[in-house]
């Protein structure tokens, strides 16, 4: 079963994690074979869990921390 874009924009932490069924796994990884688009992305978002999981809670100034969180909600 072929995945598009944004099913892989939308489950990628899940089936890298080893969520969904192997066939999805499976989809997700041949989709990023040949996405230049989505190999992309995914190593967008490499890069922000590495930062953030390298920044400590409080080098973070809690109105930014709130101004961020408000922004991923809203992009939800």
């Amino acid at each position: 079963m072929a995945i598009t874009c944004e099913q892989v924009a939308r489950r990628l932490t899940e089936l890298e994690e080893g969520g969904g069924s192997a066939a999805a796994r499976l989809s997700l990884r041949a989709h990023l074979a040949l996405c230049r688009r989505c190999q992309r992305y995914v190593a967008q978002m490499k890069q922000v869990r590495e930062t953030l999981s390298a920044l400590r809670e409080e080098a973070v100034a809690p109105a930014s921390l709130e101004n961020a969180l408000e922004t991923f909600r809203r992009s939800r």
